[in-house]
């Protein structure tokens, strides 16, 4: 049965649906393939696996698959250099923002795309290392090998001197920096080139600061315990909870009931990646953050998760559950909600062990992640929307409860009807993006087997695109016309008791909803939406944060990403 809520539209702007970037998971040491024959490949090992630098990786969407690389020998700008000495250092406090060019991109109109980029900059200009002028800070500029030696000395507080070099363009080296660089050029941690020059305005490569770093060990004790440390995000313990299957074709058929009828090809494992704070006393329960990846629910897993979020967590004392559920080519809904049920329980059941608090539990993620997020919150305390029986695992207990403490719900979905009806089309293409939301085979319609569905079809009125299957545009007319006796109406109720939105009620947990107002892939309109229904229903103590302009990812405002990483931490604390 649908339960009925009455909610308020707020505004009607924007757009669609679910992609998450794909960042480097911090999953034990990584290899990568363009430094399997570079001179500096044991370098960049030590120090990528120390978590003081790490390479990026890529997913391609026409292959999906996802490519891995360092880029050695490419020019480290100044905000990088900045984020490897905050690694180093560890500083907590940071600058006020004054600076226009930190708050946008490269290209002038889009912010930063790293928030621990942003913070880092910022830690390094509290700490006296960093300086621009009163406006700019240069964080994407190249940063000079001159600019690396001052900015050096300023950081391990080493005392400078100025010497004569002898290098052919010793007279290149700007008047600010010559003691820097005489400095470190004569402790020997920098060189020259072969042909006699220093190039003290040219860049300093990823793998040359590394090498700078590395024979600077020795003499400062503060690199070396951090070399040793390496990287609080990579100490994490999997947790496998039970097995699953997966299906043989692309989509899961199921019966009008909603039944899954396709026989398992496979299994899959649900594992959790659990990272626990090693700033606790001991034998102290700590409260545990969850998290729920993103991916348009067609890729991704556990290891698909920020490792800044992990690190703050960690360091203000919350443990690190990132969960897994089946892809929508694996299972549809509600089956993929039964994996995250699961693993509550499966957390609840063994917290003494774990040394975790049961009774403190939020949740965050973002995009398809930041669904599940809203979706687990407000579903928690639901009791038709619990797993009868598909999903279990040695020791489950059906009793245990999957409520939740708060939710950090970021640029989700949450009324799987009208995302498409949400786009606005003035700035993004309208037809595109309903291959995301109102075709058959798109990503969110997918997920509860649209395409599965025979005797239908849907069009595409730009291009005349054909689809097999129920579009969400059909369904959406027959909620709208309350058509209980249509023959795809157990399709709507599949699409309401997957939409956060409809289960909202006073005891729900509080939110904070952090959204772009330029989001291309998930219209800021769910957001808004989904803020008025938690105020509406009555609860209490949610934050609301529109980043203007911007578009689809957590780090598309830093200030704001930052204000929900602390406000969940204050959660953690002050919940029951």
């Amino acid at each position: 049965m649908i339960k009925k809520v009455k909610w308020k539209r707020i505004v009607a702007v924007c757009f669609v649906m679910v992609l998450t970037v794909v960042l480097l998971s911090p999953a034990g040491a990584v290899t990568y393939p363009d430094t399997e024959d570079h001179w500096g490949r044991e370098l960049v090992d030590k120090w990528s696996d120390a978590g003081v630098i790490i390479g990026t990786s890529t997913f391609d969407n026409t292959t999906f698959t996802t490519r891995t690389s360092f880029n050695p020998d490419a020019a480290l700008t100044r905000g990088e250099f900045a984020k490897i000495l905050e690694e180093i250092f560890g500083w907590d406090k940071m600058a006020g923002n004054t600076f226009v060019d930190l708050k946008y991109a490269a290209d002038g109109s889009t912010y930063t795309s790293d928030v621990a980029m942003y913070s880092a900059v910022l830690k390094a200009v509290a700490a006296g290392v960093m300086q621009g002028n009163s406006l700019m800070i240069r964080p994407f500029d190249d940063i000079t090998r001159e600019e690396a030696c001052v900015m050096l000395c300023r950081a391990f507080s080493i005392r400078t001197k100025s010497a004569v070099t002898s290098f052919s363009d010793d007279s290149d080296i700007s008047d600010y920096a010559r003691a820097a660089v005489s400095t470190i050029i004569g402790a020997g941690y920098m060189t020259g080139y072969s042909d006699g020059t220093l190039r003290p305005k040219g860049a300093i490569s990823r793998i040359q600061i590394l090498a700078v770093l590395d024979k600077m060990i020795p003499d400062y004790e503060i690199l070396s315990e951090r070399l040793a440390q390496g990287d609080i995000t990579r100490n994490y313990t999997d947790i496998t909870v039970t097995s699953v299957p997966t299906f043989n074709s692309g989509f899961v058929e199921t019966d009008n009931d909603g039944f899954i009828t396709t026989e398992a090809a496979g299994s899959k494992d649900l594992i959790i990646r659990f990272w626990y704070p090693q700033n606790v006393e001991a034998g102290e329960p700590v409260p545990v953050l969850l998290y729920t990846f993103g991916g348009a629910w067609i890729m991704g897993d556990r290891s698909s998760i920020d490792p800044y979020l992990v690190k703050y967590m960690l360091e203000h004392g919350v443990a690190v559950a990132s969960l897994t559920y089946r892809l929508e080519t694996e299972a549809i809904y509600p089956y993929c909600m039964y994996d995250l049920q699961a693993q509550i329980r499966y957390l609840r059941i063994n917290a003494d062990e774990l040394g975790i608090n049961p009774d403190n539990l939020g949740i965050t993620g973002p995009s398809a992640g930041g669904y599940w997020a809203a979706q687990m919150a407000v579903t928690g305390n639901e009791a038709d929307h619990q797993d009868p029986g598909y999903v279990t695992f040695e020791g489950d207990d059906r009793s245990v409860s999957t409520e939740l403490n708060y939710c950090g719900w970021q640029y989700g979905c949450c009324n799987m009807l009208t995302c498409f009806e949400d786009v606005d089309y003035r700035i993004h293409d309208y037809w595109e993006n309903w291959s995301y939301h109102d075709s058959p085979a798109g990503c969110d319609p997918a997920l509860f087997g649209t395409d599965d569905v025979a005797g239908y079809s849907a069009v595409n009125e730009a291009t005349g695109e054909v689809v097999k299957g129920v579009s969400t545009a059909l369904l959406r007319d027959i909620y709208e016309r309350n058509d209980t006796d249509h023959e795809l109406w157990w399709l709507v109720e599949r699409f309401v008791s997957g939409s956060p939105i409809f289960w909202v009620d006073e005891n729900d947990p509080v939110f904070f909803i952090y959204h772009g107002t330029n989001d291309p892939l998930c219209p800021v309109q769910q957001a808004i939406d989904m803020y008025g229904a938690l105020e509406t229903a009555g609860v209490e103590g949610n934050v609301f944060r529109l980043c203007e302009g911007m578009g689809h990812g957590s780090f598309t405002h830093p200030v704001y990403y930052l204000e929900m990483l602390q406000w969940m931490v204050d959660q953690a604390y002050t919940t029951t």
